[in-house]
Protein backbone atom coordinates (compact mmCIF):
# COMPACT_ATOMS: atom_id res chain seq x y z
CA UNK A 1 0.00 0.00 0.00
CA UNK A 2 1.66 3.35 -1.00
CA UNK A 3 1.72 6.01 1.44
CA UNK A 4 -1.42 8.40 -0.70
CA UNK A 5 -3.41 5.18 0.31
CA UNK A 6 -2.14 5.10 3.61
CA UNK A 7 -3.05 8.47 4.56
CA UNK A 8 -6.47 8.43 3.04
CA UNK A 9 -7.12 5.47 5.54
CA UNK A 10 -5.64 6.94 8.24
CA UNK A 11 -8.48 9.91 8.04
CA UNK A 12 -10.89 7.11 9.39
CA UNK A 13 -8.80 5.58 11.63
CA UNK A 14 -5.46 7.07 13.30
CA UNK A 15 -3.89 4.02 14.59
CA UNK A 16 -3.82 2.40 11.70
CA UNK A 17 -1.07 -0.13 11.23
CA UNK A 18 -0.29 -2.03 7.84
CA UNK A 19 1.59 -5.38 8.91
CA UNK A 20 3.18 -8.45 7.60
CA UNK A 21 2.83 -11.24 8.77
CA UNK A 22 6.35 -11.23 9.98
CA UNK A 23 5.88 -8.50 12.24
CA UNK A 24 3.68 -10.51 14.53
CA UNK A 25 5.14 -12.80 17.00
CA UNK A 26 2.84 -15.37 16.94
CA UNK A 27 0.24 -15.40 13.61
CA UNK A 28 -1.29 -18.28 14.31
CA UNK A 29 -2.44 -17.09 17.33
CA UNK A 30 -4.27 -13.96 15.86
CA UNK A 31 -5.39 -15.22 12.44
CA UNK A 32 -6.66 -17.59 10.59
CA UNK A 33 -4.91 -20.40 8.70
CA UNK A 34 -6.88 -19.57 5.76
CA UNK A 35 -5.53 -16.05 6.03
CA UNK A 36 -1.92 -16.82 6.52
CA UNK A 37 -1.88 -19.05 3.22
CA UNK A 38 -3.21 -15.38 1.34
CA UNK A 39 -0.34 -13.34 3.39
CA UNK A 40 1.86 -15.57 2.75
CA UNK A 41 2.13 -14.79 -1.07
CA UNK A 42 3.30 -12.06 -2.79
CA UNK A 43 1.03 -9.26 -3.11
CA UNK A 44 0.15 -9.50 -6.88
CA UNK A 45 -1.11 -13.06 -6.15
CA UNK A 46 -3.05 -11.97 -2.92
CA UNK A 47 -6.58 -11.01 -4.32
CA UNK A 48 -6.86 -14.35 -6.35
CA UNK A 49 -5.65 -16.15 -3.27
CA UNK A 50 -8.10 -14.25 -1.26
CA UNK A 51 -10.94 -15.09 -3.61
CA UNK A 52 -10.52 -18.85 -3.35
CA UNK A 53 -12.25 -17.96 0.39
CA UNK A 54 -15.28 -16.42 -1.63
CA UNK A 55 -16.08 -19.33 -3.38
CA UNK A 56 -17.98 -21.13 -1.00
CA UNK A 57 -20.27 -18.25 -0.71
CA UNK A 58 -20.75 -17.47 -4.77
CA UNK A 59 -24.27 -18.23 -4.37
CA UNK A 60 -25.20 -15.82 -1.92
CA UNK A 61 -22.93 -12.84 -3.30
CA UNK A 62 -22.78 -13.71 -6.84
CA UNK A 63 -23.02 -9.99 -8.05
CA UNK A 64 -20.36 -9.47 -5.60
CA UNK A 65 -18.02 -11.71 -6.36
CA UNK A 66 -18.08 -10.88 -9.82
CA UNK A 67 -17.08 -7.22 -9.31
CA UNK A 68 -14.17 -8.23 -7.15
CA UNK A 69 -12.92 -10.82 -9.70
CA UNK A 70 -12.86 -8.10 -12.34
CA UNK A 71 -11.79 -4.83 -9.60
CA UNK A 72 -9.63 -6.38 -6.58
CA UNK A 73 -6.88 -5.11 -7.20
CA UNK A 74 -4.73 -5.06 -3.73
CA UNK A 75 -5.03 -6.66 0.41
CA UNK A 76 -3.51 -5.73 3.13
CA UNK A 77 -3.56 -6.92 6.79
CA UNK A 78 -4.01 -3.86 9.05
CA UNK A 79 -3.75 -3.28 12.77
CA UNK A 80 -6.30 -0.88 14.65
CA UNK A 81 -8.05 -0.52 17.63
CA UNK A 82 -10.66 -2.71 16.85
CA UNK A 83 -8.01 -5.88 15.88
CA UNK A 84 -6.64 -7.29 12.94
CA UNK A 85 -8.32 -7.27 9.43
CA UNK A 86 -7.43 -7.27 6.20
CA UNK A 87 -8.00 -4.40 4.04
CA UNK A 88 -9.55 -4.62 0.22
CA UNK A 89 -8.51 -1.96 -2.49
CA UNK A 90 -11.60 -2.54 -5.36
CA UNK A 91 -10.77 -0.51 -8.38
CA UNK A 92 -14.16 2.01 -9.11
CA UNK A 93 -13.82 4.00 -12.27
CA UNK A 94 -10.64 6.24 -11.46
CA UNK A 95 -9.98 5.58 -7.82
CA UNK A 96 -9.71 3.25 -5.09
CA UNK A 97 -12.71 2.35 -2.40
CA UNK A 98 -11.39 0.17 0.18
CA UNK A 99 -13.12 -2.31 2.21
CA UNK A 100 -12.65 -4.21 5.54
CA UNK A 101 -12.85 -7.39 6.64
CA UNK A 102 -12.20 -8.21 10.52
CA UNK A 103 -10.65 -11.48 11.23
CA UNK A 104 -13.22 -14.26 12.48
CA UNK A 105 -10.96 -15.03 15.17
CA UNK A 106 -12.17 -11.67 16.94
CA UNK A 107 -15.50 -11.80 17.03
CA UNK A 108 -17.40 -11.19 20.22
CA UNK A 109 -21.37 -12.23 20.18
CA UNK A 110 -23.04 -10.42 22.66
CA UNK A 111 -25.24 -12.96 24.77
CA UNK A 112 -28.42 -11.17 23.25
CA UNK A 113 -27.38 -12.22 19.54
CA UNK A 114 -25.82 -15.51 20.49
CA UNK A 115 -29.32 -17.30 21.41
CA UNK A 116 -30.44 -16.44 17.98
CA UNK A 117 -27.61 -17.74 15.96
CA UNK A 118 -28.95 -20.96 14.79
CA UNK A 119 -31.75 -19.04 13.42
CA UNK A 120 -29.99 -17.31 11.19
CA UNK A 121 -30.16 -17.52 7.62
CA UNK A 122 -27.89 -20.35 5.50
CA UNK A 123 -24.82 -19.21 4.99
CA UNK A 124 -24.80 -16.26 7.20
CA UNK A 125 -23.02 -17.94 10.03
CA UNK A 126 -20.38 -19.87 8.16
CA UNK A 127 -18.94 -16.56 6.51
CA UNK A 128 -18.78 -14.76 10.43
CA UNK A 129 -16.99 -17.92 11.10
CA UNK A 130 -14.91 -18.90 8.27
CA UNK A 131 -13.98 -15.54 6.41
CA UNK A 132 -14.88 -12.45 8.34
CA UNK A 133 -16.64 -10.73 11.15
CA UNK A 134 -18.33 -8.41 8.79
CA UNK A 135 -17.17 -7.40 5.51
CA UNK A 136 -17.86 -3.30 4.91
CA UNK A 137 -16.87 -0.18 3.56
CA UNK A 138 -14.37 1.26 5.64
CA UNK A 139 -14.71 4.88 5.11
CA UNK A 140 -18.19 4.62 6.32
CA UNK A 141 -18.51 1.22 7.70
CA UNK A 142 -21.27 0.96 6.15
CA UNK A 143 -22.68 -0.96 2.89
CA UNK A 144 -21.41 -4.53 3.95
CA UNK A 145 -22.71 -6.74 6.18
CA UNK A 146 -21.34 -5.40 9.81
CA UNK A 147 -19.44 -6.56 12.37
CA UNK A 148 -21.73 -9.21 15.12
CA UNK A 149 -20.44 -6.95 17.94
CA UNK A 150 -22.61 -4.08 16.12
CA UNK A 151 -25.41 -5.76 15.12
CA UNK A 152 -28.79 -4.50 17.19
CA UNK A 153 -32.64 -4.94 17.03
CA UNK A 154 -34.69 -2.45 15.65
CA UNK A 155 -36.07 -1.68 19.22
CA UNK A 156 -33.37 0.03 20.40
CA UNK A 157 -33.67 2.93 18.30
CA UNK A 158 -36.91 5.50 18.21
CA UNK A 159 -38.10 5.64 14.73
CA UNK A 160 -40.39 8.57 13.33
CA UNK A 161 -41.73 6.55 10.33
CA UNK A 162 -43.39 4.22 13.47
CA UNK A 163 -46.36 6.52 14.02
CA UNK A 164 -47.01 6.50 9.88
CA UNK A 165 -47.01 3.00 9.76
CA UNK A 166 -49.50 2.38 12.36
CA UNK A 167 -49.74 -1.04 13.95
CA UNK A 168 -47.43 -3.63 12.79
CA UNK A 169 -47.64 -7.51 12.67
CA UNK A 170 -44.21 -7.61 13.67
CA UNK A 171 -42.32 -6.41 16.27
CA UNK A 172 -39.26 -4.26 16.09
CA UNK A 173 -37.48 -6.01 19.44
CA UNK A 174 -37.31 -9.57 17.18
CA UNK A 175 -36.02 -7.70 14.14
CA UNK A 176 -31.99 -7.96 13.95
CA UNK A 177 -29.99 -5.75 11.83
CA UNK A 178 -27.50 -7.41 10.74
CA UNK A 179 -26.44 -4.72 7.27
CA UNK A 180 -27.10 -0.79 7.64
CA UNK A 181 -26.33 1.28 4.56
CA UNK A 182 -25.37 4.45 6.35
CA UNK A 183 -28.55 6.75 5.90
CA UNK A 184 -30.48 5.13 8.12
CA UNK A 185 -31.90 1.62 6.11
CA UNK A 186 -31.08 -1.48 7.07
CA UNK A 187 -31.90 -5.33 5.47
CA UNK A 188 -33.06 -7.11 8.98
CA UNK A 189 -33.89 -10.33 10.46
CA UNK A 190 -36.95 -12.16 12.22
CA UNK A 191 -34.51 -13.66 14.84
CA UNK A 192 -37.17 -15.55 16.40
CA UNK A 193 -38.03 -16.84 13.41
CA UNK A 194 -36.29 -20.18 11.83
CA UNK A 195 -33.82 -19.00 8.94
CA UNK A 196 -34.90 -15.68 9.98
CA UNK A 197 -37.47 -14.08 8.01
CA UNK A 198 -35.90 -10.87 6.38
CA UNK A 199 -37.24 -7.17 5.16
CA UNK A 200 -36.08 -4.24 4.40
CA UNK A 201 -35.98 -1.65 6.77
CA UNK A 202 -36.66 2.32 5.77
CA UNK A 203 -36.26 5.20 7.81
CA UNK A 204 -38.46 7.13 6.10
CA UNK A 205 -41.14 5.05 4.11
CA UNK A 206 -42.83 1.18 4.58
CA UNK A 207 -40.54 -1.71 5.33
CA UNK A 208 -40.47 -4.09 2.34
CA UNK A 209 -41.53 -7.32 3.84
CA UNK A 210 -40.26 -11.36 3.28
CA UNK A 211 -37.85 -10.53 1.26
CA UNK A 212 -34.64 -12.56 -0.05
CA UNK A 213 -31.76 -12.20 2.65
CA UNK A 214 -29.08 -12.74 0.36
CA UNK A 215 -30.42 -10.86 -2.72
CA UNK A 216 -30.67 -7.80 -0.75
CA UNK A 217 -27.16 -8.12 1.05
CA UNK A 218 -25.67 -8.91 -2.81
CA UNK A 219 -27.48 -6.30 -4.58
CA UNK A 220 -26.84 -3.46 -1.97
CA UNK A 221 -23.18 -4.31 -1.73
CA UNK A 222 -22.48 -4.59 -5.01
CA UNK A 223 -24.30 -1.08 -5.73
CA UNK A 224 -21.65 0.05 -3.24
CA UNK A 225 -18.84 -1.44 -4.93
CA UNK A 226 -19.51 -0.03 -8.15
CA UNK A 227 -20.71 3.78 -7.65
Amino acid sequence: MDKRSMDYLKKYTNDLQILSINDLPDPAAVLPASWLEVLSTSETERAAKILELWQPFNHELENVLVCLKENLISIDLVYHTSGYSLIYGVKSGDHIRYYEGKTPLSKNIPDRIRKYWNNLPEGLTAFYEQLHNGWFYFASESMGLSPVENWSFLGDDQWNIVEELGNLDFSLNDMLTVYGNGMGDYVSLDALKPHGESILWWHNKAPHRSIDFWTAVDTWTHLGLIN
